[in-house]
């Protein structure tokens, strides 16, 4: 298996003076261990994050029903010496608890993924985890707001994006509250020669292609269980006010 390159992992750079505290970040500040969104403490991979955009709103399911809650969401960077993009973190949680409704979150009904596991709960607000590749990643000025944010401090402060990320998403319900997260890891910082494919269909990290390529698919089944470990981690910090959980270093 590829060797990764460690030392730039456990000295991710930062642009702030001092270390931020994980209890409600704030644009500009750097955090590391955890986030705070309301009550929920919300494990980070390791290294120090900058940062670089928050929203809030009223919660809603995907239909549009609103259940009362408000929502905060934050999106982190992390980048090595060389400013080369590791990954990307972004998580949105309900602040206090709302009326119990049908979430009907369509994410984790997509089949076409890299990885995919349920993790309980009913239909209409299941627990899920997928694992995705994106291609043309940030290349362009994105449409959605959170991620036009990202795109402009990153280019703001020359962050080397790659073309190609791979991401995992997760969608983490109780009854009135949810947790979601999506978080990028660079596959270039894993000694992955970086990819020259801008289709989907074409990419070296398409499903169909990792099957055939040794060091990809063990690299891919290293990623799952530690995204599986995440998960979990997160589905505690929602489901039982767990405040101790910690994500393992980056897969090998």
């Amino acid at each position: 298996m590829r060797k990764v390159i460690a030392a730039a992992m456990a000295s991710a750079c930062v642009l702030a003076a001092a270390p931020g505290l994980a209890a409600e970040p704030a644009k500009g500040e750097v955090v590391s261990s955890a986030l705070e969104i309301g009550k929920l403490h919300i494990a980070l991979p390791p290294g120090k994050w900058n940062v670089v955009a928050e929203h809030a709103g009223k919660a809603a399911s995907s239909d549009g029903i609103p259940n009362g809650s408000p929502y905060k969401g934050y999106y982190l960077v992390q980048f090595d010496e060389s400013k080369r993009l590791i990954g990307t973190f972004y998580a949105r949680a309900t602040t206090q608890p709302g009326k119990t409704i049908e979430w009907r979150d369509k994410t984790c009904q997509r089949e076409d993924t890299l990885f995919r596991a349920t993790l309980g709960g009913p239909v209409h607000s299941q627990d899920c985890l997928l694992v995705n590749h994106l291609v043309r990643y940030l290349q362009v000025k994105p449409r959605d707001l959170m991620d036009r944010a990202a795109w402009k401090w990153m280019q703001d402060n020359d962050v080397k994006v790659p073309k190609t990320v791979l991401e995992v998403q997760e969608r983490l319900f109780k009854a009135g509250e949810y947790l979601w997260v999506n978080y990028t890891v660079n596959p270039e910082v894993v000694d992955f020669v970086p990819s020259t494919m801008t289709d989907w269909r074409q990419s070296e990290w398409h499903p169909e292609f990792v099957k055939t390529d040794p060091d990809r698919k063990e690299y891919i089944e290293h990623l799952k269980a530690w995204a599986t470990a995440n998960a979990k981690v997160h589905q505690a910090a929602l489901r039982d006010n767990d405040q101790k959980g910690e994500i393992a270093p980056y897969p090998r």
